[in-house]
């Protein structure tokens, strides 16, 4: 099996069915795929993936000058796209998410605190994300030779492009259902609190790996290792 191409990239910003679109991918036999599959990485690891791989991240929009440098035009870059509507007004219900990019806007570039915009602000800074996303994707991609738009309006054709495109190998009838099914779905206050929840368990279970990494007396290291055990089991049945 062979890859048409060393690497694919995924750039959205988000919510625009990103998450499907990496478990369609999982049907691909010749690549290797994930969503933010690196997105705990740091320095120059972050962006250091294998070769025949696809990556999914929303996160990449936040570092495309250095995903130029490392990849150029040797990548295929993929922009997916969704009604702008409908996109902002599901980052718009992300605000009580404290793990959430549409805080980290508001908070890290335009230097405000969510808890002080009204309503009606909020709604302007979601519109703005937006923007500034497209536009800096879509300058990206401005001098990329390999490179393809696929809207979630018209999911179906726009991935069978992409599989001819990256000359996928696999199971396409079973990738398309993937988009029939819902996934990472509109929020409520219950959901809000899950993702919340899951989010400190997937911190607490990265912390205690990187200490067992690290070592130490084996009753200490025993420790660890019932706590990461019961983190586990606690994700798993989340």
């Amino acid at each position: 099996m062979t890859a048409k191409h060393k690497n694919v990239f995924v750039l959205t910003i988000g919510r625009t069915g990103s998450n499907t679109f990496a478990k369609a991918c999982s049907y691909i036999t010749n690549y290797s795929s994930g969503h933010e599959t690196r997105s705990w990485e740091i320095g120059e690891s972050r962006l250091d993936y294998s070769h025949n791989h696809i990556e999914v991240d929303n996160k990449l929009c936040w570092m495309l000058g250095l995903l130029d440098e490392k990849y150029e035009n040797e990548a295929y870059y993929i922009h997916l796209v969704r009604n702008k509507a409908e996109v902002v007004e599901s980052w718009n219900q992300r605000w009580n998410l404290s793990f959430s990019n549409i805080r980290f806007f508001a908070e890290g570039v335009l230097s405000n605190v969510p808890e002080l915009l009204s309503d009606a602000d909020k709604l302007i800074v979601s519109e703005q994300y937006y923007d500034t996303v497209e536009a800096n994707i879509k300058l990206f991609l401005k001098d990329k030779q390999h490179q393809l738009t696929i809207e979630m309006e018209d999911i179906e054709n726009g991935f069978s492009c992409f599989w001819e495109e990256i000359g996928a190998e696999g199971n396409l009838p079973a990738a398309l259902a993937e988009f029939k099914i819902k996934h990472n779905k509109t929020v409520n206050q219950k959901s809000v609190e899950q993702k919340e929840r899951i989010f400190r368990l997937s911190v607490k279970e990265k912390v205690l790996l990187k200490t067992l990494q690290a070592g130490g007396g084996f009753w200490e290291m025993q420790r660890w290792r019932v706590q990461l055990l019961w983190v586990k089991l606690q994700l798993a049945g989340s």
